[in-house]
């Protein structure tokens, strides 16, 4: 049995949500990587394209110093070091939602790394929110031409990853064992199709403990053959600023709770 839907492949007829791939006929999502360097402030098929301004001996007038290299996202400037771990340029991403990949997505793909997005969410109650989040991350996929695989949705196995826990208030014992549940099924995938680097958008929120996530990855890598875990800040370097940025632009669902029934309370 199949347990994960990949959108870049699965036939509209056996896959409804799918059909947000139909049509490639767009071209900035053909042109994709062809196109990603580009002036300042270019802009192509309502895309914004990041240019890479490599520093000299001398300051710039836009700032940085020797040897730096400063991105410009959408306008913006961001500046994150990325070191992908064995320098793998195929990465698996986990995502928890749009507005929490949106930044990343665009960091990895104007640094030359194509990500592939994991959708493991089963902690999202009810079903209608999750396939909400995950049309919402298909929609951005889709702009970037990049690839998305949806994991089966089973909540009723990630309630029991959270029995005697369900009181714990948000960054508690029951976040811990959430992530474990959901990164674990991302390190399986990819162990399963020769992805070597995990990572995972919930670095990215502000409501998560980045201690919590990283432990949860590198548990769950330790679990599978072949998975290193790369646990990247990822709201520094003016990316939290330009995940705002985006969600404007993207006019994104921008969820105020992590997703299960008990982060409502």
């Amino acid at each position: 049995m199949n347990f994960f839907r990949n959108f870049s492949t699965d036939s509209c007829e056996t896959t409804p949500s799918s059909l947000f791939w139909a049509d490639f006929e767009d071209e900035g999502v053909q042109n994709g990587l062809s196109s990603l360097k580009r002036a300042e402030n270019e802009d192509e098929g309502g895309v914004n394209r990041a240019v890479v301004l490599e520093k000299g001996g001398k300051r710039g007038r836009e700032g940085g110093r020797t040897g730096e290299k400063v991105y410009l996202c959408g306008g913006m400037k961001t500046q994150v070091q990325i070191e992908v771990p064995g320098g793998a340029q195929k990465v698996l991403l986990h995502a928890c939602c749009a507005p929490c990949s949106s930044a990343i997505v665009e960091c990895l793909i104007e640094r030359g790394i194509r990500p592939v997005i994991f959708y493991a969410n089963s902690n999202i109650f009810p079903r209608e929110e999750y396939d909400h989040r995950l049309n919402e991350c298909l929609r951005y996929a889709k702009k970037w031409g990049i690839e998305i695989v949806d994991d089966v949705y089973d909540h009723s196995a990630w309630r029991q990853c959270a029995t005697g826990l369900e009181a714990e208030p948000e960054r508690g014992k029951r976040c811990l064992e959430c992530f474990k549940q959901r990164l674990l099924r991302a390190a399986q995938y990819a162990a399963q199709n020769g992805f070597t680097v995990l990572t995972t958008t919930l670095a990215s929120s502000r409501w998560k403990d980045l201690q919590q996530v990283d432990e949860a990855g590198r548990w769950a890598c330790e679990q599978v053959s072949g998975v290193t875990w790369w646990a990247q800040n990822w709201r520094k370097g003016g990316l939290q600023e330009r995940r705002n940025q985006i969600i404007k632009e993207e006019n994104f669902y921008n969820q105020l709770f992590c997703g299960c029934e008990f982060s409502r309370h």
